[in-house]
């Protein structure tokens, strides 16, 4: 069984991390702690810092300010850099890094030599590895020879086989048609079980991050814009930025009236009063609010407790119908509603109801 070539899962402590690189600051004094055996996703748009932060803990790189601890051990910062090769851990990158002369067995078994097993024990490793991501009849093959999906399957099973405490993966999925992401990820699932290992997984998909992180690390210009459980992050964003690329979440001012009433904090919307979800404490003022599509619900012009609203056009989505609302008491705004109902006629008076919302909270 794997568990035979378990290695520990180790923690990661990343405290007060900077990186710049040709005069641009990619990484500002970034701390974050990673538990031992979580799943930690990194997360943020094209040049977040995200995949720098990745190569500064694999050891590519070094910081030019702070440090990084796995387990016990420094391996970055105060005059400390240990190479890649000793940090013992396992990469999965977005170009897969196969070697095109090799065949799958000796790609899934580089480098277990540093690890001082003898050859029967590395064939031991390789054979099951390869059966635990279902190409054990591939073993002769080259890379070349293979589909995207089995070549990403080959550099997943070369992590199997290393059985490393830490496991980094860039952007895994990026290269794959969207039929095969779906079963690729149940393969992180199943290596993160046979293993045990720590996982740092860099991507710019929510969708990803969403299904597969205990934990997402949000950055935003080389920041730590929020750290939590997905349900966090999508219940209660810290900031508009999260709010936003967490859920695609739509952003409307009003005016938090007091404390919680009842269910919820009172707000004045559009000239509405509402209850929506707040922090406790919150000063009462002018707040930004945070509404999601599936919490919102038409209903006809007029209803009680609703916004006044124009229906425009309407998206089929399969389940259910995208609907974009123009509500003049907010601006104008344009906010979008899902609905499992007929869609309403573009242009036609409507009553928009508030299910939810999430005031985001002041910044400190």
């Amino acid at each position: 069984m794997m568990g035979e070539f378990r290695t520990p899962p180790v923690s990661v402590e990343i405290d007060r991390l900077t990186r710049r690189i040709g005069g641009a600051t990619i990484l500002d004094s970034l701390s974050l702690h990673v538990a031992q055996g979580e799943f930690m996703v990194i997360l943020g748009e094209s040049g977040c810092g995200k995949t720098t932060l990745l190569r500064l803990i694999a050891g590519f790189d070094a910081p030019d300010g702070g440090t990084i601890q796995l387990g016990d051990m420094l391996v970055s910062g105060a005059g400390e850099q240990v190479p890649p090769e000793k940090r013992n851990l396992g990469i999965v990158f977005q170009s897969y890094a196969l070697w095109p002369h090799m065949s799958v067995a000796e790609n899934v078994g580089f480098g277990l030599d540093l690890a001082g097993l003898s050859r029967s024990a590395q064939g031991a490793r390789i054979a099951q590895a390869l059966a635990q991501v279902g190409l054990s009849g591939l073993a002769a093959r080259r890379p070349a020879d293979l589909s995207g999906g089995q070549r990403q399957r080959v550099a997943l099973a070369r992590c199997l086989a290393k059985a490393p405490g830490l496991v980094l993966l860039d952007e895994p999925l990026a290269n794959l048609d969207p039929g095969l992401r779906q079963s690729v990820r149940q393969e992180f699932v199943a290596m993160r079980r046979a293993l045990g290992s720590t996982f740092l997984y860099v991507t710019h998909d929510q969708s990803e991050a969403l299904a597969l992180a205990d934990r997402i690390a949000l950055l935003n210009k080389g920041r730590l814009e929020q750290c939590g459980a997905p349900q966090t992050l999508y219940r209660t964003p810290a900031t508009a930025h999260v709010a936003r690329f967490i859920g695609d979440g739509m952003l409307v001012p009003a005016v938090l009236l007091g404390p919680k009433e009842g269910a919820g904090f009172p707000v004045e919307l559009g000239g509405q009063r509402l209850r929506v979800r707040a922090t406790p404490g919150q000063a009462p003022g002018i707040v930004t609010l945070c509404l999601r599509a599936h919490d919102l619900a038409l209903v006809p012009a007029g209803t009680p407790e609703s916004l006044t609203a124009v229906a425009g056009d309407a998206l089929y989505q399969g389940s259910y119908w995208r609907v974009s609302v123009r509500v003049p008491t907010l601006s104008d705004r344009l906010l979008d509603v899902e609905t499992r109902q007929s869609p309403p006629e573009a242009g036609s008076a409507v009553g928009l109801q508030v299910l939810d919302g999430w005031v985001i909270p002041a910044e400190a």
